[in-house]
């Protein structure tokens, strides 16, 4: 079950927050391998479209899209609840890690 689908099947402020800490997990552990791979092949750093990864790329936009749509329609109804607030809080100070 997709973090996406955790999110449009939430339930509760809970089920929202255990979403979204497994999102920042699966994007931490990401971070991690995707910074070990710039460093052993430096040309996936250019930010340009290499056709052997055009399709995992497609994958990764769709899985994007739809969680991003999971996000505002969750957020509307959850944005106030302490569990999500503080999920948030942790993932806000994400992209700050290095």
């Amino acid at each position: 079950n997709s973090c996406s689908e955790k999110l449009t099947d939430a339930k509760s402020g809970k089920d929202v927050a255990s979403a979204l800490e497994e999102f920042q997990n699966n994007m931490q552990s990401i971070m991690v391998k995707g910074d070990a791979l710039e460093k052993k092949y430096p040309e996936l750093a250019k930010k340009e479209d290499i056709p052997e990864l055009a399709e995992s790329q497609k994958e990764m936009e769709d899985a994007s899209k739809k969680l991003s749509m999971a996000m505002m329609t969750v957020m509307q109804k959850y944005m106030g609840d302490k569990d999500v607030m503080g999920v948030l809080a942790k993932m806000s100070k994400m992209g700050k890690i290095k």
